[in-house]
């Protein structure tokens, strides 16, 4: 498994001493190609056509500011995991708009080495794949960072991703099981649900965000307590 990590500062002394770092962090825990950009339009460009996972960035730039650029990447990719990297402090809470993964100061790099370990834990965690048995002899991947909720039907499990759903045979109870340690949680005997697409846990229901929608799934009194423990856990 490859990552693809842009690191973009208008000053190339910022970049070059940026990806010292990043290597020394990186190099013992992932595979990962490194770009380095001065000009942030081509990493608008690069976007376009390239996945990128993770994104230092410096936000005071001429031209165009980091935190326009980062906008315009997510159109292209919505997992993206970005650091500002910056003096700026007045753009702080400005960029929390943008929800970015941290805010590293310039006069504090150490704080680089944390972000970076726990930006490669989540990537890792993103990238990973469930193998859906579509009938016995054919499977089908999919990432585990995409599926939203599996819903009990009978002896089969309807599986909602990101964009796609579908039916196959199989039990809640297997699958909660073979992700075990993963983002899920079952908040009803007929659903396990991915903790990253709740919006709201309402009562005796459980609301779900994604592609610009809200649905509500049912929530057992029974399982509330241990969903929110789940749900801040997951947050911390």
């Amino acid at each position: 498994m490859k990552i693809h990590i842009v690191v973009c500062d208008d000053e190339a002394s910022a970049v070059k001493l940026i990806k010292e770092r990043l290597c020394t962090i990186l190099d013992p825990l992932i595979q990962y190609t490194c770009y380095e950009f001065t000009d942030p339009r081509h990493v608008i460009s690069m976007a376009k056509d390239t996945p990128i996972d993770l994104l230092l960035i410096d936000i005071e730039m001429p031209d165009i500011k980091g935190l326009d650029v980062v906008k315009e990447v997510r159109i292209y990719n919505h997992q993206l995991l970005v650091l500002f990297i910056t003096n700026m402090d007045m753009y702080v809470y400005e960029s929390f708009k943008l929800q970015p993964f941290r805010f590293i100061r310039k006069s504090h790099m150490n704080e680089l080495n944390e972000a970076l370990s726990s930006a490669v834990s989540i990537i890792k965690n993103n990238l990973d794949i469930f193998n859906v048995p579509i009938n016995l002899v054919t499977h089908k991947e999919v990432k585990i960072h995409d599926i939203i909720y599996f819903e009990s039907l009978h002896n089969n499990v309807k599986i909602v991703l990101n964009g796609d759903s579908f039916v196959f045979r199989s039990t809640l109870k297997l699958i909660e099981k073979q992700l075990e340690g993963k983002t899920f949680v079952r908040i009803h005997s007929g659903f396990l649900v991915n903790l990253k697409y709740i919006y709201l846990i309402r009562g005796s229901a459980v609301e779900i965000s994604f592609n610009d929608n809200i649905i509500s799934l049912p929530l057992s009194r029974n399982r509330r307590n241990n969903l929110i423990s789940e749900y801040k856990r997951s947050l911390r």
